[in-house]
């Protein structure tokens, strides 16, 4: 794997301008996975062996020199500091692409976002390297959805027993956003073939979340899909008209509806709404 990551090192040097750091050794390899608690996954370890880091001051988007390596985002959140994704590509806009440095999903590239869309990107780095090597820009492959790759076989039994890892019983419990960003990343593993298990995640009781499984079940084009995005906008449209009955117009206006439709099933919902009505 290190020719196939170093032929792409180059590729983006001689095509995208990108200016590489001289290889660090392995000694100081090591220091750095001392410094993160864990051993790198190995497409990583590779990258690091061709080359330290690279930049491209007009893109404005690094690739991260082992010295930068360590910080990895939010760390206050139980579930990030379980898979500890690394801040690998950074564009200076809060939402950089990770690798997973532990648990079920160790060596996959997550695009961390800061306001709710993480995704899983890649299946690793070398998956990674490969589109933005090929791209016009690293800078347009970074922000292109179209880039935004499940795992060329989301249906594997594999991948079916890290989706299971994900959503068990033993995962914490005081973590809810750590819990929105689980949900997410166990949906990009979901494959096109179960769109009822997507489905599920609609009643999540998280907006985000809800988003996006909305957004994956637009791209499945099947009747059951089709039916689960019915039923759920039927649902919403329903919820939506009993608010509005009850509701004085002003107050209706400045509520954030898809927010309280995720909600509509949590403890003590009812009286917040009561308390709503009656301000």
């Amino acid at each position: 794997m290190t020719a196939d990551i170093a032929q792409l090192v180059a590729a983006l040097v001689a095509r995208q301008q990108y200016v590489a750091a001289p290889p660090a050794d392995e000694a100081a390899i090591v220091v750095c996975e001392h410094k993160i608690g864990c051993r790198m996954p190995d497409a990583l370890r590779d990258f690091y062996l061709c080359c330290n880091g690279l930049k491209n001051e007009a893109e404005r988007i690094t690739f991260s020199s082992l010295e930068s390596l360590g910080g990895y985002l939010f760390e206050e959140w139980p579930f990030l500091s379980e898979v500890q994704p690394l801040i690998f590509v950074d564009a200076n806009d809060s939402n950089p692409l990770c690798v997973v440095s532990k648990g079920p999903l160790r060596g996959m590239v997550a695009h961390v976002f800061h306001d709710g869309d993480t995704c899983l990107r890649f299946t690793d780095v070398l998956e990674m390297l490969t589109a933005f090597a090929g791209a016009d820009s690293v800078s347009s492959a970074y922000g292109s959805a179209a880039c935004r790759t499940l795992p060329p076989d989301p249906s594997t039994p594999s991948l079916e027993a890290i989706y299971e890892r994900l959503l068990g019983s033993d995962r914490e419990q005081e973590d809810p956003e750590g819990e929105s960003l689980r949900m997410c990343l166990a949906m990009d593993l979901c494959a096109a073939s179960a769109p009822t298990r997507i489905g599920k995640l609609l009643e999540a009781g998280d907006e985000y979340v809800r988003a996006k499984a909305i957004r994956r079940l637009q791209t499945i084009e099947t009747d059951k899909a089709r039916a689960i995005l019915r039923a759920d906008q039927r649902a919403f449209e329903d919820f939506t008209r009993n608010l509005e009955s009850r509701i004085p117009a002003d107050r209706f206006r400045r509520l954030n509806l898809p927010m309280l439709f995720a909600r509509r099933n949590d403890d003590g919902f009812d009286d917040w709404i009561e308390d709503i009505i009656a301000r």
